[in-house]
């Protein structure tokens, strides 16, 4: 049986408010659920999407009662002459406890681990015309204690089975041997902001998609990752309606770890697969139509292709998430060296009735050809 007592999240916050291009980073206690709810109560912006966070508090301007978003940041200094500010960004701290097996949803930089895990972050936010720089570092603190995992008594068929699963995936059983502790970058950004688009390098958690709790494309259920991305940070207004997008190109690591009991034979030969000892290049993009026609109504589409970096070197394939959709186009089929997603989405509120609804649809490999996409339902 597993029990997880509480999981406590709290924001020291401090006063001032004056937002132009920080986020809230993704996962903020309260506020991304409070931005959703005026949207539904018709105080906030209708043709903004909630598919694409951080949320940028640029788009907070929409909102006619803003007593919640007042305490998010301090201004410290500024300069209408410069047109330059800084501001300090609130602490944040996390505990958890799991008093047998571990659990995790949603929580970033945090392990599954077993017993206390501590975490804390905050920072300082500076912008001089249309530069911003956000230093919102994080550190977590866990006592990684030992429990029961896969049965080292099943025997090697068994065992040769759960390492189908383990040797195509980085997700290890017990971050090392005792306490673990990590500093990362975290929710940290240089951007250059204008007519309501972004242009930046980035580590923050990124989140795609309408769901609110499971994001099956992009969420913070990992720390964030080290990336350059071109995003809107509003809804851009057309004659047909307004668009939303994101596209990134970032670096993926290792996480360090091996699964358990590596040197185990299965009749005689390894059942474990060492992966390459290489980083991953992974591009994405996702974007989002709101038809004027519709008010409510929001499409996307999101893909992400990921690829050892030697491979793209080799094929000087550096924007792979716009190219080949279908394998037969780029006569690679192994997934071990170039993997890839992609799929649809749909939000739809109705201020009146003060609900939503959405929905998704994507597949977690490519399709050799059209024919294979639709006759094919696997993968999805």
């Amino acid at each position: 049986m597993k029990n997880r007592y509480g999981f406590i999240s709290l924001l020291f916050w401090v006063i001032g408010f004056n937002a132009i291009a920080q986020t809230i980073p993704v996962g903020t206690p309260v506020i991304e659920e409070y931005l959703r709810r005026e949207q539904l109560l018709g105080n906030f912006d209708s043709t903004f999407s909630f598919t694409f966070r951080p949320i940028n508090t640029a788009t907070l301007k929409e909102i006619d009662n803003q007593n919640v978003i007042d305490n998010l940041y301090k201004n410290i200094w500024s300069s209408k002459k410069l047109n330059a500010k800084l501001k300090l960004l609130p602490i944040e701290f996390r505990t958890s406890f799991d008093s047998h097996h571990p659990y995790d949803r949603n929580d970033g930089l945090m392990i599954r681990s077993k017993g206390l895990q501590t975490y804390v972050s905050s920072g300082i936010y500076g912008e001089i015309g249309p530069l911003s720089v956000q230093f919102k570092p994080e550190y977590v603190f866990a006592q990684n204690l030992d429990y029961p995992g896969f049965p080292e008594g099943f025997d090697d068929n068994k065992w040769r089975q759960r390492y189908i699963w383990y040797n195509r995936i980085d997700m290890p059983e017990r971050y090392g041997d005792s306490g673990y502790s990590k500093a990362w970058w975290g929710q940290s950004s240089v951007r250059l902001n204008k007519w309501g688009m972004s242009l930046g390098i980035s580590s923050e958690n990124l989140w795609w998609g309408p769901s609110r709790r499971n994001s099956i494309m992009m969420s913070n259920n990992a720390q964030g990752f080290a990336h350059i991305t071109f995003n809107t940070t509003k809804p851009i207004k057309t004659p047909i309606g307004h668009f939303e997008w994101q596209i990134v190109s970032g670096r993926l690591e290792a996480s360090g770890y091996y699964p358990p009991d590596t040197a185990r034979l299965d009749r005689g030969r390894s059942i474990y697969v060492p992966k390459a000892n290489d980083w991953r290049y992974y591009q994405s993009f996702s974007a989002t139509y709101s038809p004027k026609w519709i008010p409510g109504l929001s499409l996307g589409a999101i893909r992400w292709v990921q690829a050892y970096s030697e491979y793209i070197e080799a094929n000087n394939d550096y924007f792979p998430a716009f190219s080949n959709l279908f394998r037969d186009n780029d006569g690679e089929r192994n997934e071990t060296l170039r993997d890839q997603a992609a799929g649809l989405f749909v939000r739809w509120f109705w201020k009146d009735a003060k609900a939503e609804i959405y929905g998704e649809f994507h597949r977690n490999d490519a399709s050799a050809h059209f024919r294979d996409l639709i006759t094919d339902s696997d993968h999805t």
